[in-house]
């Protein structure tokens, strides 16, 4: 698509004005001019120039053309290309049977917007806040790829969380300012034994009076079983491995003692998990 800014001549003229020669309109007017409809299209009139005006801008930026014999300089050759080892995909998926494209959805917009609660501060969010943004967690999961079928109980799913971890004492504690919070935490290692690196996301970590760094990971699963311990510990067993690789990444640039959590805002259940006794 070529796009053009058009003007006419003067009032009287509703043609378009030929293009200056020096522009890429100027060359192809021969050929664009046959093809532009400005029927029920106002083409602005020029504002009065100086007389020869129009001459001096010409000259001031002429077009050029290369010689007919010109080449490409030779390329010099890399004075030194450093190899780096590759990447590994980031923590690896873990499979739910029960779980649908929109859950998955669901889960990366209460990320999303726990970061924001996070960062702003939870003086200024409540409900009411939660259901006065529903607009826009309604684009962002249509964006994300949620269909019309889905989106009522996807939107639904959502605002329930935000909720839930609102009016949730443990919950708010998470999301408090605390020393060294970060939310959606990137961290790259290097693993010893292949040397490719791994990428993690932590989604909340942040250092208590006491000094224990906390490294907290949400999930947005529903349980609707009655043993809530059962599938809290299942989730543990589950989650561990992860869990242990953000510990380690976080102990290899800080010393301080390190616990890990999962916590669930459609439960409003925390769950600390020992990586070491799984």
């Amino acid at each position: 698509h070529l796009f053009a800014e058009l003007e006419r001549k003067d009032e009287e003229d509703s043609l378009p004005a030929k293009p200056a020669k020096n522009t890429l309109l100027g060359r192809l007017w021969p050929v664009a001019v046959a093809q532009i409809d400005t029927s029920g299209v106002a083409l602005p009139v020029p504002p009065a120039r100086p007389k020869g005006h129009r001459h001096m801008e010409m000259r001031a930026v002429p077009l050029r053309r290369l010689p007919a014999d010109w080449c490409a300089p030779t390329v010099p050759e890399p004075r030194g290309v450093t190899f780096l080892p590759g990447a590994e995909p980031d923590d690896e998926p873990v499979e739910f049977d029960w779980a649908s494209t929109w859950t998955r959805h669901v889960g990366s917009v209460v990320h999303r917007w726990l970061q924001q609660i996070a960062e702003e501060g939870l003086a200024d969010w409540d409900a009411k806040r939660v259901a006065a943004i529903e607009p826009a967690l309604r684009r962002a999961l249509r964006r994300a790829g949620v269909g019309r079928d889905d989106e009522r109980k996807a939107v639904q799913r959502v605002t329930d969380a935000l909720s839930g971890m609102l009016a949730d004492p443990r919950g708010r504690w998470l999301l408090d300012a605390h020393d060294e919070a970060v939310t959606e935490w990137p961290i790259t290692t290097i693993d010893a034994d292949s040397g490719l690196f791994r990428n993690h996301i932590i989604d909340r970590t942040f250092v208590c009076e006491d000094g224990l760094r906390w490294i907290v990971d949400y999930k947005t699963g529903m349980h609707e079983g009655a043993d809530i311990d059962a599938f809290l510990r299942s989730e543990a067993q589950r989650y561990g491995p992860q869990l242990a690789r953000y510990r380690d990444a976080c102990l290899k640039i800080d010393a301080r003692p390190v616990r890990t959590a999962l916590y669930f805002p459609l439960l409003q259940a925390f769950h600390v998990v020992d990586c070491d006794a799984l």
